[in-house]
Formats: structure tokens, sequence, C-alpha cells
């Protein structure tokens, strides 16, 4: 009898902790495309500075026979592989030798962890060094990345709901004959069917330092 009392007991207090505790919005959140990487799909951005600035999907391409796409921001290009798992992205270095390009770094690796959960890290890492006559060319290149739900987010007066935080710390170093060191964070505030309403960027490029931060203006995506 007693034994039947104590399961009870601890049946109604475990019912109690997952009902405290359960998130019903957290199965939609999962099912949704945080990041949507459909060509044409272009987000309109206004900079810390005002200035209007634009980020679109331009095309897609063949990369060693994988599929991708061409992402551009600010007139700089990235090439960016959805998967199951989030986002890769193609890596590429290079150093030069006596007026020659010698590539260090040619790789896909993790960008973004997608769906996002909760809590959830992410890492990467690469080194490779090459010999050149009597020069080394190298480049180290790590990524840490974090997630963190945020809930409701306003932007330029726009409330965004199911907002995730993702935090992306990037650091390469790059040496031909003086070591050359970038440090990269940023901060992507993805809405679902939506992706970026505002990403926070700071980084520094050996002794300079820069910030801004890039608030959606509007957008045109398809999932």
């Amino acid at each position: 009898m007693r034994r039947r009392f104590l399961l009870a007991a601890m049946s109604i207090l475990l019912f109690q902790v997952l009902s405290c505790h359960w998130d019903s919005g957290w199965p939609d959140r999962i099912g949704a495309n945080y990041f949507p990487l459909s060509v044409g799909n272009e987000w309109v951005f206004v900079s810390s500075i005002g200035d209007t600035v634009s980020a679109k999907v331009l095309t897609d391409t063949l990369i060693e026979g994988d599929s991708a796409v061409i992402w551009e921001f600010q007139g700089r290009l990235a090439i960016l592989q959805p998967t199951r798992e989030g986002i890769l992205r193609r890596y590429r270095s290079v150093g030069f030798y006596q007026g020659d390009e010698v590539v260090l770094e040619d790789r896909w690796g993790p960008w973004m962890e997608l769906p996002p959960v909760d809590g959830n890290t992410w890492q990467d890492s690469f080194a490779n060094q090459v010999v050149m006559g009597s020069e080394t060319l190298s480049v180290v290149r790590t990524l840490r990345g974090s997630v963190t739900y945020v809930g409701d987010l306003q932007v330029l007066g726009q409330t965004y709901q199911e907002v995730y935080q993702m935090k992306i710390l990037t650091r390469q170093t790059l040496t031909p004959r003086i070591p050359e060191t970038l440090v990269d964070t940023s901060w992507w505030y993805l809405a679902p069917d939506l992706g970026p309403v505002l990403w926070i960027r700071v980084y520094t490029v050996s002794t300079a330092f820069f910030r801004d931060t890039f608030r959606l203006l509007h957008a045109t995506v398809q999932p």
C-alpha cells in the first residue's frame, strides 16, 4: 500500500515538473525554416549608421558535385550549402609566394546549426601549412557557435515571435611573412520562415576594431 502511494506521489510530481517546463511551441519551431536560402530571397537592412544594405541569395551552383547557393552581402560573396543538420560554408584561404597564389584551405565546414535548439553548441577547427622555398605559409581557423532562445523580439517597431539567437565566433590566423589574425563575432537573430531580423557583428583585424548592427527593414522570402 505504501509503495503504491509513493509511486502515485512521484507520478504526480513528475507530471507537475513536465507541465512547468514543457514548451508547447517547440515542435513548431523545429519544423520552421530559420534561414531560408531559396534563390531570389532578399533581406533589406538598416545599418547602425543609417545606410540601407541588402543581402540576397543570387543563384544556385555546384561545387565539386555538391549543391550550394551563393549569398551576397555588401558585395561580398559566401558559398552556403543547406543540409539537414544546418548550413555548411565553403572556406577558402590563400597565401602568396613570389607572386603566385597558394591555396591553403578550400573545404566545406559547419557554419550554422539548424534547426535551432536552445542551449546547443557546435564547433569546427582547421589548420594547414605549405612550405614554399624558404617561406612557410599557414592558416589556422576555429569556429564556435551557440544557440539561445529569445522569444519575442522588436526590431524597428516590428515584433517577431519565436526568435533564436545564433552566436558564431570565428578566429582565423593567416601567416605569410607577418601573421594576421581576424576575430569575427556575429549574433544572428532569426525568425521562423523569415531568417535574419537582426545581425550584430564585431570583428578585429590585427589592431583594427569594427562593429555594426543591421536591423531588418523588409524582406522578400520563400521558405
